[in-house]
């Protein structure tokens, strides 16, 4: 099988357009986590009314809705190989998207994500108030004065791991205000179980509750460990693009 191995914003992947026998998938994922990979992603060319499938999970073998990040990826590493068009549009886990190759020789990457929505507000836990928030994978949110959190890996595994999110776990999320065009942000991911260096999906969760509290606008930069994050919304976020590179 032909994979490439690509990352956006430290975020790391395998990707291929082949799909494995079954009985070669956990090996798959045990070399992925061997070279420090935190997801595969398959990809299925020439879906139904969509230019292709992107099926993603974690590198423990674990299916997942969707990865932002990881779709950037894709989306350069199909349009180099002259398989998708500067815009073309494809389906995952959460649904579909369209997207657009800004600029080619930065690949600057532009992602129209689905609508973020609130699963269940005003949860506290842990000693932290935030949201349950589906931004097309599953975030709890937290504002926090300071992203600078002392054991936070400690903190982010008793929320991941608390009953109120069972039995599939929840992603955990901060964020630091830092004007209202921009915040820090900082994710522990189920599954791969740690801090990331970046999470796009999660990113955009924070801006929405951000947003829907008065504490940023659009255009909204997102600064996390691994690289910045752009995001451009509408008033009622039926309209969610994502730009990286």
């Amino acid at each position: 099988m032909k994979f490439i191995r690509a990352h956006c914003n430290h975020n790391s992947f395998l990707v291929t357009y082949e799909y494995p026998k079954k009985d070669n998938m956990q090996y798959i994922f045990n070399q992925a986590m061997d070279l420090g990979i935190d997801g595969v992603i398959f990809i299925t060319m020439d879906i139904h009314n969509y230019d292709y499938k992107m099926d993603y999970y974690n590198n423990n073998g674990t299916w997942e809705t969707w990865c932002a990040n990881g779709a950037m990826c894709v989306a350069k590493y199909l349009y180099q190989e002259g398989m998708i068009n500067k815009k073309s549009n494809f389906i995952s886990g959460d649904g579909k998207h369209e997207i657009h190759i800004l600029d080619q020789d930065k690949f600057l990457i532009n992602l129209k994500m689905v609508q973020p929505k609130y699963v269940k507000r005003n949860i506290h836990i842990k000693g932290l108030y935030g949201e349950h928030i589906d931004s097309g994978a599953q975030h709890f949110v937290s504002k926090v004065d300071d992203i600078n959190i002392n054991n936070v890996l400690k903190l982010s595994q008793g929320i991941r791991y608390s009953t109120l999110f069972d039995p599939s776990g929840i992603n955990v999320n901060y964020y630091q205000i830092i004007n209202k065009h921009s915040i820090k942000t900082l994710t522990y991911e189920k599954e791969i179980e740690k801090i990331m260096q970046s999470c796009a999906s999660g990113s955009v969760a924070t801006v929405f509750d951000a947003n829907n509290k008065g504490y940023v606008e659009s255009p909204t930069m997102i600064h996390t460990p691994g690289g910045d994050i752009s995001i451009k919304f509408n008033k009622d976020w039926s309209e969610v693009w994502i730009t990286s590179s």
